[in-house]
């Protein structure tokens, strides 16, 4: 089983207020890796978005999210030990080390955090948390 990170132990230095995030949107989707235009921001916001699952003004709570969902991903995975390795996440500390980095780039950066995760040959789980300012966010929510 794959675990969280401790919460009591995270940090939040909010620098993301200062940067102005009022929230995150929440986005998974898959995608083939043979397909080039995949790295095309055009290409992804077509892709997930039939899968935007939300939002969350809270940093933990988009932690939690792109953890759960990266569970459940290599649970899903075709062969879940060489996804974790593919990922670079082969032990119990290079995964919570990747959730370490996951965190600092919710809380001090305006962009998107997260990113894909093969689970197969030619597929990839796409996952982010997508930093969002009032001039940024076109979405009402």
């Amino acid at each position: 089983m794959l675990p969280h990170l401790d919460e009591d132990g995270l940090t939040d230095s909010g620098r993301w207020r200062e940067l102005g995030v009022t929230h995150w949107h929440l986005t998974v989707g898959e995608v083939t890796t043979g397909d080039p235009a995949r790295y095309r921001i055009e290409r992804w916001r077509e892709l997930v978005g039939a899968r935007y699952e939300g939002t969350t003004d809270d940093p933990r709570e988009a932690l939690r999210w792109i953890t759960d969902q990266r569970i459940d991903a290599v649970k899903r995975a075709t062969h879940p030990d060489a996804c974790l390795a593919r990922a670079g996440w082969d032990s119990e500390a290079r995964w919570l080390a990747a959730l370490e980095v996951t965190w600092m780039m919710l809380t001090r950066t305006l962009g998107p955090a997260g990113g894909g995760i093969s689970v197969s040959d030619g597929r990839s789980i796409e996952i982010y948390a997508d930093a969002m300012t009032p001039r940024s966010c076109g979405k009402a929510h």
